[in-house]
């Protein structure tokens, strides 16, 4: 399996680049380990893939870090299991092949401190014994059928016996040629014909697992309906965009901080384009939603709403010149109006700006009038902040 990370935040990972679960987890572990040595909080999303041919995750989630025990299975099972609700077969399956895979890894990193000390001594104190020309007495020779293995007993020698006659060796001083057994030339097609069966045996399951999967998609409305958002951003990830816009609505219709963090945390692991200006308008950084529009410029031509926002932006910002320009890319009656009052309200300013001016060459005289003035310049330039 594989891993992505996205959204990284407070720690050092690479993003949009897949790894090999095992080392994407020891990395993601070693950055864990560092937030809990620092007191330091970070966070990141992650992507979970069979291999590098699937182009959609099997699963997606994100992550709060530091954790005390980073127990990537777990906190899957903890995540599923949120509602109370139990797990389906399919999601078994899944959680069933993600262990596998990890403990897997482990088992095949792990070694035998002393496997190498034990061969060194097994070849220092037990060497070949030697080949001794020696007679071979008649009484020594035992008869032995080709149907089973040819082996080297201490203190007996055997010779092959012919399925039709029986061949019996004479002495020489010439040493006996021991034919290798067959069986293991066996072994090695038993263990290739054990090594085929797990692949087709994964492959079935892989191929269930895929089609359950694949019938039991939910609906895009019933996951909208629940507020399971990241969830249908994942099921549904061409319809990130319009999801991003629900959440945007929600936020200006109620006003409810709840649905600002969904936008927040919708916005970390699907990035769309309007996300980050929408989150710049509903935090008042109107310098910063225009910097998200001019990086961004080309996905506004067809927002009229949008569009009518950056115009806002640009009245806030003090630029008039280019707030004038959106109301005649837009034709927005609405924007129109508003430069209107903000022209007003600036033209008011300077007058009076301009009457103060002139009353405190006399201040003594124009008392009154010079305090009057001021509260209805303050007045104005509020009005101005507040259009």
């Amino acid at each position: 399996m594989q891993i992505q990370f996205a959204g990284v935040e407070g720690i050092d990972l690479p993003e949009s680049k897949r790894f090999v679960l095992s080392d994407g987890m020891m990395l993601l572990t070693r950055q864990n380990n560092d937030l809990l040595t620092d007191g330091e909080l970070g966070s990141v999303s992650y992507q979970l893939y069979y291999d590098e041919t699937q182009e959609l995750p099997v699963y997606a989630d994100e992550l709060d870090l530091p954790v005390e025990d980073l127990n990537l299975i777990r906190i899957i099972e903890e995540e599923l299991t949120e509602d109370g609700e139990s797990l389906s077969p399919d999601i078994q399956i899944f959680l069933s092949t993600l262990s596998q895979e990890l403990e897997g890894t482990t088992k095949r990193k792990k070694k035998k401190p002393s496997e190498n000390r034990k061969r060194d001594k097994k070849t220092k104190n037990f060497e070949s014994p030697p080949v001794i020309d020696e007679p071979v007495d008649a009484k020594e020779i035992e008869e032995v059928t080709m149907d089973e293995p040819i082996s080297v007993v201490p203190g007996k020698k055997k010779v092959a016996k012919n399925p039709k006659n029986t061949v019996q060796k004479t002495q020489e001083k010439t040493p006996k040629k021991i034919k290798p057994s067959i069986f293991k030339n066996r072994n090695v097609f038993l263990i290739l014909g054990v090594f085929l069966l797990m692949l087709i045996i994964g492959g079935l399951c892989f191929n269930y697992f895929s089609s359950t999967t694949a019938q039991e998609k939910p609906k895009y409305s019933e996951l909208m309906k629940k507020g399971y958002y990241l969830e249908a951003g994942k099921e549904y990830p061409d319809k990130q965009a319009a999801i991003e816009q629900v959440l945007y609505d929600k936020i200006v219709d109620s006003k409810d901080k709840k649905n600002k963090d969904a936008l927040l945390q919708f916005q970390k692991v699907y990035p769309t384009p309007f996300g980050k200006f929408d989150l710049a308008i509903l935090e008042t950084d109107y310098a910063k939603a225009l910097k998200e529009y001019e990086r961004e410029k080309s996905d506004f031509k067809g927002s009229q709403d949008r569009l009518v926002l950056v115009g806002y932006c640009y009245l806030k910002t003090d630029q008039l010149s280019e707030a004038k320009r959106i109301v005649d890319e837009t034709k927005s009656p609405e924007l129109e109006k508003y430069v209107y009052k903000y022209e007003q309200k600036q033209d008011e300013i300077r007058s009076l700006e301009k009457k103060l001016t002139e009353l405190k060459k006399n201040p003594v005289d124009n008392k009154e009038e010079i305090e009057k003035t001021m509260n209805a310049l303050f007045d104005a330039k509020e009005e101005l902040l507040n259009l």
